[in-house]
Order: structure tokens, then C-alpha cells, then sequence
């Protein structure tokens, strides 16, 4: 208002000061028309100034009423305002205390849920750590019932092979008190005749007295039937065997002991050996046996017949053919002696003997590698098949 003021102060001003108003005239009558004029202008000038400054009260009027208006209008508009962020804040409240109890309800319901797994879970862990406590307690019970049975079996081993170890020892003084050896005998066990079966041997052949003896594998055994022979003065061994390069060891032996003139003895290689198609036990089988020399095959009366060979290497049960072949040439009462007879296929073969041929089974002595003794009976006598241990 006051700029609008000032521009009409300065309209008048520049108005009066127009040259043209002051100049003197020497005419009267324009300086009164001018007058006039003047008179009209500044009433013209003071109407329009009152006017303007009506407008103006009552644009200042209206502005004020305006700015009440204005203003009442801003300060409903902030109640509204804040009415409706109290209420925005409310709904963001109640929101998100909805969200949150949604959120807290969810959680609840997957912690139970997750509680009732793992309370599952807990029971089958503790099912199966009882499970492995069980097994654990029975593999331990299994494990030292094992170990304390393996402890017994093993206690049982180690006595009976230091029995065994004793007995051994025991025959092997026996025989060299009865042999009385100028020369070391050659080695005995493993692979060889035991000392146990050996004395065992010399007393049947103190003690029988046979006149003819065939041994089927020659070595240390061959060196006692031969000193038990010489010790009777009377009887004749024949041996056999089909290892050449030791057949002459033997040999050896017996020339350093003085004892060729009571054995003869013989290479005769393996060859196969068929039995009798007839045979209830062995028909259709093939074995690697002894070629027997003719004068062996044409002994008659034999009274022992002694088997440590062939190796069971050679074939399947392979000293089988020795009663077969021999059966015919054994005087009645004549005696087989059978080594190893603890094995598997001595015990059948002992079965086919006394199943087949008219042979009795006398004993089965518990040496060290079993010792079977048979006899030759009548066709029509008793057979016995059972093995008495002795």
C-alpha cells in the first residue's frame, strides 16, 4: 500500500513541476484556463487518490478477512494434519501391533512345531543312542565272550601242543634208546613220520616179528623198520618211493647204520592209477600212484603194509589204491599201518577200505598226526567201520 502511495506522490509532483504551468503569459485567460485546468486535475487527481485508497482499505480489508480466513484455514489444516498423523500413527500402531502379533503368533506356532520336532527327534536320538548302547553292550559281551572263548580255545592249543611237544620228545628218547644210533637218524615231523608213530611202528615190528614188510615213502621210517628187523634177525622190508634224489638219501642212511641187507628198495614214479569201475566209493576216479615194480607186485603173504605216501599233493586221496592193490598180496591177519590219518582224506579212505575189501579197523592212535591200524580178516568176518581212538 504504501508503494502505491508513493507512486501517486510521485505522478503529482512531476505534474506540478512542468515548466509549461509556471511560464507568465501575458494572456489572462489561458493562465486561467490553465488554472482551471489545474483546479480540475488536482480534484480529478485527489477523486482518483480517494478511490485508490478506498480499493486499497478494502483490499487491505479483504486481505486481512483473507488472512483470517487463511489462517484459520492453515490452522484447520494442521488439526487435520495432525489428526490424521495421530490416526495415521494409531493405524501404524494398531498395524503393526497386528503385524507383530501375526509375526509372534507364527513364531509360537514354529516353535511348537519345531518343540514337537525336535522332541521327536530327541526321542529317536535317545532311541538309537539306546539302540547303539545295546548293540555296544552286547558286541561287548560278544567280544569278551570271544576273547575268554578264544583265551580258553587258545590255553587248550598251547596245553595240548606242549603235551604233544612232550610226547614227541618222550618217543623220540624212547626210540633212540632202543635204536641206538652210531649216526644221526634223519629228520622226523612235518613233511616226515612223527617220533610217536615211529616207536610205535618198531614195537608192532618188535613185537610181531613180520617177515615181509612194504613201505609206500621211504626216509627216517625206512632207517627204523630196517634197525627193528636186524634187532628180530629175521624179516625183509620193501620200499618205495617216487622221489629219486631222496630215495638215495635214504639209501645214504642206511649204509652209514649198517642196514642194506635188510631192505630193498625201489624208485617207482607216479602214474595214474584207475580203480575198479565196481567200486562202491572211488569208481570213475583217477589217482597219481606208485608204478610198482614187478617184484614188489609179486609178493605174497605180506604181513605189514606200511602207507606215508604218496604226497597228498599228488592227487585227491591219493594213498587210496594202496589196500586195492596190495589187498590180494596181504596174508590173512596181515596189518596196515596208515599215517596221517587225522586228515580228511585219511579218514575216508579208511571208510572205503573197510567198506570195500574185508579189512577191520583196529584202532586210531590220537598222535600226533593219527595213526590208523587195520587188518586183514576173513572175506565172511566182522568189518568195522567206526573209529576207536586209543
Amino acid at each position: 500500500m504504501k508503494l502505491l502511495q508513493n507512486r501517486i506522490k510521485a505522478a503529482l509532483n512531476k505534474l506540478l513541476m512542468r515548466p509549461q504551468i509556471w511560464q507568465v503569459s501575458a494572456d489572462t485567460k489561458q493562465i486561467k484556463l490553465i488554472n482551471k485546468n489545474l483546479a480540475q486535475s488536482v480534484i480529478s487527481l485527489q477523486l482518483e487518490t480517494a478511490i485508490i485508497q478506498k480499493k486499497f482499505d478494502l483490499l487491505e480489508g479483504m486481505l486481512a478477512q483473507n488472512q483470517n480466513a487463511m489462517s484459520l484455514a492453515i490452522d484447520k489444516f494442521r488439526a487435520d494434519i495432525q489428526e490424521m498423523v495421530v490416526a495415521t500413527l494409531k493405524q501404524e500402531e494398531a498395524f503393526s501391533s497386528t503385524i507383530i502379533q501375526k509375526k509372534f503368533d507364527l513364531l509360537e506356532g514354529m516353535l511348537a512345531q519345531n518343540q514337537n520336532t525336535m522332541s521327536l527327534e530327541i526321542d529317536k536320538l535317545r532311541d538309537a543312542i539306546q539302540e547303539v548302547t545295546g548293540a555296544t553292550v552286547k558286541q561287548e559281551e560278544y567280544f569278551s565272550s570271544t576273547i575268554n572263548r578264544g583265551l580258553s580255545e587258545y590255553e587248550v592249543a598251547v596245553k595240548k601242543l606242549a603235551e604233544n611237544q612232550f610226547r614227541q620228545i618222550e618217543a623220540l628218547f624212547s626210540l633212540l634208546l632202543a635204536l641206538k644210533p652210531e649216526y644221526p637218524l634223519p629228520p622226523t615231523r612235518n613233511w616226515a613220520a612223527s617220533p610217536d608213530f615211529l616207536i610205535d611202528l618198531y614195537c608192532r615190528i618188535i613185537e610181531e616179528k613180520p617177515a615181509v614188510v612194504v613201505e609206500l615213502g621211504s626216509g627216517v621210517s625206512t632207517i627204523v623198520v630196517a634197525a627193528a628187523l636186524r634187532r628180530n634177525q629175521t624179516g625183509r622190508l620193501f620200499s618205495l618211493d617216487h622221489d629219486h634224489a631222496f630215495l638215495l638219501q635214504t639209501e645214504k642212511h642206511l649204509s652209514r647204520h649198517g642196514l642194506e641187507e635188510w631192505v630193498k628198495t625201489y624208485h617207482a614214479p607216479l602214474t595214474e592209477w584207475v580203480p575198479d569201475p565196481s567200486s562202491p566209493t572211488q569208481a570213475g576216479d583217477r589217482f597219481q600212484w606208485y608204478d610198482v615194480p614187478a617184484e614188489v607186485a609179486g609178493l605174497k603173504q605180506i604181513d605189514l603194509l606200511v602207507v606215508d605216501g604218496p604226497p597228498m599233493a599228488s592227487s585227491k586221496r591219493c594213498r587210496y589204491p594202496a589196500v586195492p592193490f596190495f589187498y590180494q598180496r596181504l596174508k590173512e591177519g596181515g596189518q596196515v599201518m596208515l599215517d596221517d590219518a587225522h586228515r580228511d582224506d585219511e579218514r575216508f579212505i579208511v571208510k572205503a577200505w573197510t567198506t570195500e575189501f574185508a579189512m577191520q579197523l583196529q584202532k586210531v592212535r590220537d598222535s600226533e598226526k593219527g595213526l590208523a591200524l587195520l587188518s586183514k580178516v576173513k572175506p565172511n568176518g566182522p568189518a568195522q567201520n567206526a573209529i576207536e581212538k586209543v
